[in-house]
């Protein structure tokens, strides 16, 4: 034996009720979906027509390649780091005031550094050593001038900048080796004097052999020689060690390729911008459907009355095209009158073991069509054998008449004055065969006090010893207090509702009425529902198949 493990029944009810949902959302979509279409069509026809009127904008890219300049002791790493930001200040550097403005002077634009800068976009590519420079604008020829120059321009600005780093340390070298050749060279002149002049020297025959002041002096001079010359190797050391610094360190830009003018423009993207606005718009309208539908506080399906008044749903009457009759009368085989025949059903088999004699017919306000549906029931009871007495106890805006097309000179209202009358002088007979009606009469002011008389109980048994049934149209439930004082003679109340019409807080608040006078609520009846694109005709269409639309509006 298979035995449900706890909480598995709410885990399916949890299913089926986010699958309802689901349904009931699609449906709901599919309801409005030419609006979501006209809606996408619409907008996708202005961004179109926007489109192509704008002005057509151009872009052309140069990329640059930065070398950093390596010093030998830093790791890989280090090097990426180093390159990384260097490629930032770069990216930063190229969009310089000064910079600009040297541009628009080269090129003649008639425009001023915030506009040239807002055409120009220098940004670093990820994970690489390449600067992409683009620029945008009207004339495809201009703005590959004005990237070229402008990588040109910055180019010499960081050649002149890196120049200057090590200007003065070379400079400052170069002038020390200066004087030491300068030094040298007097030396060397000197010394080949002396040598020149000891080269010369003749000696006496009892005198000197050799010149020793001169051969003195020269010694000195070679010591001295050596000495500078020991420096100024070493000056000429540190200055190819500068120059070396100098190039190891200095970072290298090179454009890899020239900007050309470019042949198609980037914007506007027609197809693009059509796709875009007709999407963001459909969704838009999707969600505006979804939000009115959520905000709505009127009662739309036979799951919320269920749901929030735990009443059923007996009867669902589909909008028709035949208001002005009684279309179970006028037209038996329509769908329509095959739903009042199934409301006749549940309303008749709704208790077998006591019989309804007594029906009272209300809604909760006006315009929900209360008077159609009882007399339409009226007819079909009386179609399935039942002697059927239909009575108009709306004293205030009566209608059973007009669908019977019967004179309403005399009624019910006349006869609570007239207690010697008897029935047969307010029945009126119809087409339907089992069918009389009672029409309202003169209307009373004050309807609710001859309802609540005793004067009512016999009439009512009156009618009763020659009926079946008794089906009794009555006002609104919150209007007035006539439907809660005659809710306490019927054996069962029927509540009429509108779908879309009717509100939540009506509907709860004539329920409550009816339950404080102890009223038998037998279920609801929904009223003029629509069929096309709504979620009755969903259900309807897929429980039942096709259906006669032409009853239909």
């Amino acid at each position: 034996m298979e035995i449900d493990q706890p909480g598995s029944g709410n885990e399916r009810g949890m299913v089926m009720d986010a699958q309802s949902e689901v349904k009931k959302i699609l449906v709901l979509l599919t309801q409005w979906l030419w609006l979501i279409i006209l809606s996408a069509v619409i907008a996708g026809v202005t961004a179109y027509y926007i489109s192509i009127r704008l002005t057509p904008i151009y872009e052309t890219t140069s990329d640059l390649l930065v070398i950093e300049g390596s010093s030998g002791s830093s790791s890989d790493y280090q090097d990426v780091l180093i390159s990384d930001r260097l490629s930032n200040t770069v990216s930063d550097m190229m969009t310089n005031q000064d910079i600009l403005q040297e541009i628009i002077t080269i090129n003649e634009l008639d425009i001023d550094v915030e506009e040239l800068e807002k055409s120009i976009e220098v940004s670093s590519i990820s994970d690489t050593q390449l600067i992409a420079v683009k620029v945008e604008g009207e004339n495809p020829d201009k703005i590959a001038q004005i990237a070229n120059s402008l990588v040109d321009v910055f180019i010499e600005r960081i050649n002149a900048i890196q120049a200057e780093r090590y200007s003065s340390s070379l400079s400052t070298l170069a002038s020390q080796l200066r004087d030491i050749e300068l030094v040298l060279d007097d030396i060397n002149t000197k010394i080949a004097e002396l040598d020149s002049r000891i080269a010369a020297f003749t000696p006496e025959p009892e005198g000197e052999l050799l010149p020793q002041a001169d051969l003195a002096e020269k010694e000195g001079l070679e010591a001295q020689a050596i000495q500078y010359q020991s420096i100024y190797a070493e000056l000429l050391t540190s200055y190819e060690n500068t120059r070396l610094a100098e190039t190891q360190s200095s970072a290298n830009i090179i454009q890899l390729n020239k900007a050309i003018p470019p042949d198609k423009p980037i914007r506007p993207k027609v197809t693009l911008n059509v796709a875009i606005a007709a999407v963001a718009v459909g969704l838009l309208a999707a969600g505006i459907v979804l939000l009115v539908n959520y905000l709505d506080n009127t009662i739309s399906t036979p799951e919320q009355i269920e749901q929030l008044l735990g009443l059923p749903v007996l009867g669902v009457i589909f909008k028709h095209n035949n208001n002005d009759n009684v279309i179970s009368q006028a037209s038996p085989m329509s769908p329509t009158s095959e739903a009042f025949r199934s409301l006749r059903t549940n309303v008749m088999f709704y208790n077998t073991e006591k019989k309804l004699k007594t029906i009272l017919v209300t809604s909760a306000g006006t315009g929900s069509g209360k008077s159609l549906v009882s007399s339409n029931l009226a007819v079909v009871m009386a179609a399935a054998g039942e002697k059927v007495t239909l009575i108009d106890m709306d004293l205030r805006r009566p209608s059973i008449h007009r669908y019977f097309k019967l004179p309403n000179d005399t009624g019910i209202s006349n006869w609570f004055l007239d207690k010697g009358l008897t029935l047969k002088k307010f029945i009126h007979a119809t087409k339907t065969d089992n069918l009389v009606a009672i029409t309202s009469g003169d209307l009373p002011p004050n309807p609710a006090e001859l309802f609540g008389s005793e004067r009512m109980d016999e009439i009512l048994k009156s009618v009763l010893d020659k009926s079946d049934v008794i089906i009794m149209d009555a006002p609104p439930v919150l209007p007035v207090a006539d439907s809660l004082v005659l809710a306490t003679k019927a054996d069962g109340v029927l509540l009429v509702f509108q779908p879309g019409k009717t509100t939540v807080m009506a509907v709860r608040q004539a329920v409550r009425g009816l339950k404080r006078v102890n009223a038998h609520i037998l279920g609801v009846v929904f009223n003029n529902v629509k069929t096309r694109g709504s979620l009755y005709n969903y259900y309807y269409r897929d429980g039942y198949g096709s259906t006669d639309s032409s009853y239909y509006e």
